[in-house]
């Protein structure tokens, strides 16, 4: 029967991806000003037992930045500033994890899926260029270029599968993925390190291939 057919899989995946906590905050202490992005992947997994499997996914996620709450933000706590104009790059973000899969068939042709990971996530910060308006005199504009860091982060998932034919089905999922990043930055002071906790949902439309 179909609703009892082997779980392991490859697929593809795509959807909208929602920062939350701290990444999207609006805060200039320990914010990111990040906004709605994108999410595109492939992830497969072996299923050893119907229910239980090993397995991995390749991910990469861009977050555009809120350029206009980050500049009122910076405004109103710089007493030099009148206005500031900010063009930026989205945040950009790679990660590869592997773990556990599980899954639970319902009805003939829907399963539902989970899935706990682990693994490392790659962060590059968005190149900034800003153009200052000060009440006496200062530069015409600066930038800030991009910084990077990778550390350990997880993944909890789950969604749901309908199965199209034995060998073809699609997945609707949401799944978490946090991590902690430590981003350098070159002043006229020197180097100062900015701790960002980066956290998101995606909620992807996948296309599965059932092996």
């Amino acid at each position: 029967m179909l609703a009892q057919s082997k779980g392991s899989f490859i697929g593809l995946k795509g959807g909208l991806s929602i920062p939350i906590g701290e990444y999207a905050s609006k805060n200039l202490d320990n914010g990111c000003f990040t906004q709605l992005g994108f999410s595109v992947g492939a992830e497969g997994a072996w299923y050893f037992k119907h229910y239980l499997g090993v397995g991995g996914q390749f991910a990469f996620n861009l977050h555009p930045v809120d350029v206009s709450s980050l500049g009122y933000e910076k405004v109103i706590n710089d007493p030099f500033l009148s206005d500031l104009t900010i063009r930026s790059d989205p945040y950009q973000i790679i990660t590869t994890a592997v773990g556990i899969y599980s899954k639970w068939d319902f009805w003939k042709y829907l399963s539902l899926h989970g899935k706990l990971l682990g693994g490392m996530m790659w962060a590059k910060t968005p190149y900034q260029l800003y153009k200052p308006e000060y009440f006496l005199v200062g530069p015409e504009y600066f930038e800030i270029t991009a910084s990077k860091d990778r550390n350990f982060m997880v993944i909890i998932g789950a969604g749901i599968q309908a199965n199209l034919s034995p060998c073809i089905a699609i997945r609707v999922e949401g799944e978490y993925q946090h991590s902690k990043m430590v981003f350098g930055f070159n002043t006229g002071l020197g180097t100062r390190y900015d701790h960002r906790t980066i956290s998101y949902i995606n909620t992807t439309l996948g296309l599965i291939i059932i092996l």
